[in-house]
C-alpha cells in the first residue's frame, strides 16, 4: 500500500511539473520548497531525464512514463 501511495503521489507532482511553465528543472530551489521537491522527483525517479524531454514525450506516451514513474517508486526502499 506504502508504494502505491509513493507512486500515485510522485505521479501527481509529476503532473505539476509538467503542467506549470515556470517551473525549470535546471533552476536552482531552496532545499525543501516545491520547486526542489520536483527537480528531485525527477532526478530520482525518471535519471537520465529533463523536463523539457518530458513535457514533449508525456503527452504521446503517458502511460510509458507511468509505468517507469511506478517500477522506480516500487523499487524505492527508503
Amino acid at each position: 500500500m506504502v508504494r502505491f501511495l509513493r507512486y500515485d503521489t510522485s505521479r501527481q507532482l509529476l503532473q505539476v511539473a509538467l503542467s506549470h511553465e515556470e517551473f525549470d528543472d535546471r533552476a536552482h530551489y531552496d532545499q525543501g520548497t516545491l520547486g526542489d521537491v520536483l527537480a528531485a522527483l525527477i532526478t530520482l525517479y525518471l535519471p537520465g531525464r529533463n523536463l523539457s524531454q518530458l513535457r514533449a514525450e508525456y503527452p504521446l506516451s503517458r502511460a510509458e512514463v507511468d509505468a517507469e514513474l511506478l517500477a522506480a517508486a516500487w523499487r524505492d526502499t527508503s
